[in-house]
């Protein structure tokens, strides 16, 4: 039975967490610097023959776990940006700011399909639970916000000295604390998931000679191992030359192999026979936006050996023009290729 789009797993966009303004904080140079000295690859990467007709069993699982990773990539991404974007009109403190200028912005669109998608069968029991514990507290900040949207639009604090204004930046600062917790439970049980039914599709890509998916999903791990590295050391394009290479190298060298690999079973797919598999233009797309990814470690690397540093101007304009050999770019460019994934399939 051949795989169609349906027994296919999307892919979380990774980081979301480091979009939550009340958790971030400035990165702080480390003190040393490890050895950066060249290390192999530290895994063989299997080959798997690419002249056979494969077929993949379809994952039962997909359909309710990519409703998720929807509302994973888009409620949870523009809530987190809406709460970024009111934070930075009026502040973090007690007080608000009284800027009267946060008036930007939309609620998410599918609260009662997500509230659904709890009970529906099959039962996700960690995934489930964390899911039930999100919502109320992710809806209740979404409606805040878009309240806090239409106070400001209204220009209602020219009439009440922004007393409801402050009203609502007291209940938005304590429930936006209930959703960080409850949201980095929700992503630990989402990345448990995705773990698992990531290692299921490798397995019987590689056992049904599907070097394009399995491949596809080998660049999508090393590329996140990759990002966890450098922010397990709190690397930022500010600190990024401190960068230990250590472990990072040798990542590199497994994402290249790999990476040739996917380009090549790519170029090798026979289309339209198996063209229910993947789409054939996204699927161009996620190669290409993986080289880019694999380039921008050579970057970085190269940035590192070479000692360096961003200058100021750089830095002044990093969040909206990443630059070269930076953790911040590599991070766009692996939204980016978990878009073209998703759009693959």
């Amino acid at each position: 039975m051949r795989c169609t789009k349906k027994g296919l797993v999307k892919l979380g966009l990774y980081c979301l967490s480091a979009l939550l303004i009340v958790s971030c904080s400035d990165n702080k140079p480390k003190s040393e610097v490890k050895s950066d000295k060249v290390i192999k690859a530290s895994t063989e990467i299997p080959q798997i023959a690419a002249s056979q007709e494969v077929s993949v069993k379809p994952n039962d699982n997909a359909d309710k776990f990519n409703q998720y990773i929807d509302f994973y990539n888009e409620g949870l991404i523009g809530l987190s940006n809406e709460l970024n974007n009111y934070f930075k009109k009026e502040g973090k403190a007690e007080t608000l700011k009284k800027d009267g200028d946060y008036t930007s912005g939309a609620k998410y669109k599918n609260w009662e399909q997500i509230k659904t998608l709890i009970k529906e069968p099959p039962a996700f029991q960690q995934l489930d639970k964390a899911a039930a514990e999100l919502i109320p507290v992710a809806e209740q900040l979404d409606e805040l916000l878009a309240t806090a949207r239409e106070y400001y639009k209204a220009k209602k604090y020219t009439a009440d000295n922004y007393a409801q204004g402050q009203e609502l930046h007291t209940k938005i600062l304590a429930t936006s604390q209930k959703y960080q917790q409850a949201y980095s439970q929700f992503e630990v049980a989402i990345k448990a998931k995705e773990s698992e039914t990531r290692s299921l599709e490798m397995e019987q890509a590689k056992k049904e000679g599907n070097e394009l998916v399995y491949n596809r999903i080998l660049v999508s791990i090393l590329m996140d191992k990759i990002l966890t590295e450098l922010e397990t050391q709190k690397v930022s394009a500010r600190n990024v030359t401190t960068t230990d290479l250590t472990k990072i190298k040798p990542l590199y060298e497994d994402l290249s192999l790999a990476q040739k690999a996917l380009r090549e079973a790519s170029k090798v797919r026979k289309a339209p026979k198996n063209k229910d598999l993947i789409n054939e233009h996204y699927s161009k797309e996620f190669v290409d936006t993986t080289a880019k990814f694999k380039a921008c470690v050579v970057d970085l690397i190269e940035r590192v050996e070479t000692q360096k540093p961003l200058n100021e101007a750089e830095l002044r304009v990093i969040n909206a023009t990443p630059a070269k050999g930076t953790p911040e770019l590599l991070i766009e460019l692996r939204k980016e290729t978990i878009k073209e994934y998703n759009n693959s399939i």
